[in-house]
């Protein structure tokens, strides 16, 4: 006997113990339409005529391939070309030369009003939010979100210092 018949065998005994378990409760709820009798008739009929194991791998294999396909889906990429140029929100910060997220600023940024932000030494520096990984709709540059509700602005753009503080202090980087 392989390893999968004997896993077989097992989920079988572990069905036909729900399986009476379940008939014995209808029992006590309903004796007088369900006799204890009947349990016994129930489950050898359940037992020959439905091959619950097969049944279950069938559902698990199907499961699987549906897993397969939506995770196939979420991979397709939109190429550089037809992405969406809106800025998204993520809270974070990012160096220009590593991509990583930055964890603390220097005191030079931590600022209490936008217009002390150094704009160009900060865009020289880091890269706020990232590209919106949707396509472009027709002949925009954005996607159908991005082309009615821009409030992030164009990554493709340099950011603004009020956008650069609204990223420094909404981020929690004060």
């Amino acid at each position: 006997m392989d390893k999968q018949d004997s896993i077989n065998k097992l989920i079988n005994k572990i069905i036909d113990n729900k399986i009476n378990n379940l008939l014995t409760v209808i029992n006590k709820n309903y004796p007088e339409k369900f006799k204890k009798e009947y349990i016994e008739i129930e489950l050898n009929y359940i037992k020959n005529n439905i091959n619950l194991v097969s049944t279950i791998n069938k559902i698990n294999l199907s499961s699987t391939k549906e897993k397969k396909e939506t995770k196939e889906k979420k991979e397709n990429k939109v190429d550089d070309m037809n992405r969406c140029c809106g800025r998204i929100w993520n809270d974070s910060i990012f160096y220009k030369q590593t991509m990583k997220k930055v964890n603390e600023l220097p005191k030079q940024f931590k600022v209490i009003d936008f217009k002390d932000i150094d704009i160009d030494k900060f865009n020289n520096n880091y890269i706020l939010g990232l590209q919106c990984k949707n396509k472009k709709i027709n002949d925009s540059n954005y996607c159908k979100l991005h082309s009615t509700h821009l409030i992030h602005g164009d990554f493709k753009n340099l950011p603004s210092k009020e956008l650069c503080y609204h990223f420094i202090k909404d981020g929690n980087y004060l």
